[in-house]
């Protein structure tokens, strides 16, 4: 994290008990928020999941700082060439 990146994480856990278990236990160090909506399987997406177009879960992308979306999808070592790339392209 630096002062031109900013991590957070939207919980789809489907009770707040364990999103609240899991923030105690995990310790992160960035802002991480609860949709109460929880992981739709099977019937109509929750908003977050209809706005990025999602059905797996982790899910991870890339916004920059004018909110436009980078890149989805994002796992393992693509997540730092990407924001690697951001940078570079957008003077982050």
């Amino acid at each position: 994290k630096g002062d031109d990146l900013e991590f957070i994480s939207i919980s789809l856990d489907s009770k707040e008990e364990n999103w609240r278990k899991m923030l105690e236990e995990e310790k992160l160090p960035w802002v991480m928020l609860w949709n109460e909506e929880g992981f739709v399987i099977g019937n109509e997406p929750n908003k977050i999941q209809r706005a990025y177009g999602f059905y797996s879960i982790p899910f991870i992308v890339l916004i920059d700082k004018e909110g436009r979306l980078l890149a989805k999808d994002l796992r393992g070592e693509r997540v730092k060439e990407e924001i690697l790339k951001a940078r570079a392209d957008y003077n982050l």
